[in-house]
């Protein structure tokens, strides 16, 4: 259970960060 919420909040963190990315790149 412990592996399956730190994965779930890792793919959450990864997906943040390409959208910040993705927003930088766009402007």
């Amino acid at each position: 259970v412990l592996v399956t919420e730190v994965t779930r909040s890792f793919s959450h963190f990864i997906t943040n960060v390409c959208a910040i990315i993705g927003g930088v790149f766009t402007v």
